[in-house]
């Protein structure tokens, strides 16, 4: 990363934990977990290089397991944060990209749209931050999956078509069908990983 890279998130993670404390969740645990997620998502974001999450929706991004995982154990404004964080760091290092400060606003916004999405349904429906009550909990983090899919094919099949004046896919709701099991194993790996960190079993965390 260069210079201007690394002040910028670094900047970012300081005005995230502040937001976080302002927000009424200052214990120290939290904060940390939200600084490690929003490493990861910077991480994570490196991984990705070669596509663009909003252009290609079908191949899940790692940075979904990490979003994800930030929903669940501190909501969907920590997570809306997590998501542009890791959208950010991988349009800023994508040189090849034609127009890339656009491109990266855009699936900046997809991301925080598809995660704001997927919170917002896994409120509605009861579900729970910081904690999980088995089997209840299994409905509101499918259907948050299933919201999540939804934004972000929507996205990628009608709205970059129709700012790029290319015929919209009609059939993108079927692409859901075949291409939403791969987001629905992400957010397992989410789970496991919000299951640990609230539990503290870190030396669950090798397997």
């Amino acid at each position: 990363l260069n210079t201007f890279t690394i002040s910028a998130l670094s900047l970012l993670t300081i005005g995230a934990g502040v937001l976080l404390g302002l927000a009424g969740r200052p214990q120290p645990d939290l904060v940390l977990a939200f600084s490690s997620l929003i490493l990861a998502a910077m991480l994570t974001a490196t991984l990705a290089l070669q596509r663009s999450t909003a252009k290609d929706w079908a191949i899940m991004p790692p940075s979904f397991v990490v979003d994800f995982t930030a929903l669940l154990l501190l909501g969907r404004d920590a997570a809306m944060l997590v998501a542009a964080a890791g959208a950010v760091v991988h349009g800023l290092m994508d040189s090849q990209v034609p127009q890339r400060f656009r491109r990266t606003a855009f699936t900046a916004a997809t991301a925080v749209a598809a995660v704001q999405a997927a919170g917002l349904i896994h409120q509605v429906v009861g579900g729970t931050i910081g904690s999980f009550a088995w089997p209840a909990q299994g409905v509101p983090i499918a259907l948050a999956v299933i919201g999540y899919c939804i934004v972000a094919s929507a996205s990628a099949e009608i709205i970059v078509p129709l700012l790029t004046r290319q015929p919209v896919n009609r059939s993108w709701p079927a692409s859901i069908l075949r291409r939403g099991p791969l987001y629905f194993m992400g957010a397992s790996v989410a789970v496991g990983l919000a299951t640990i960190t609230i539990q503290r079993v870190w030396e669950v965390v090798p397997v």
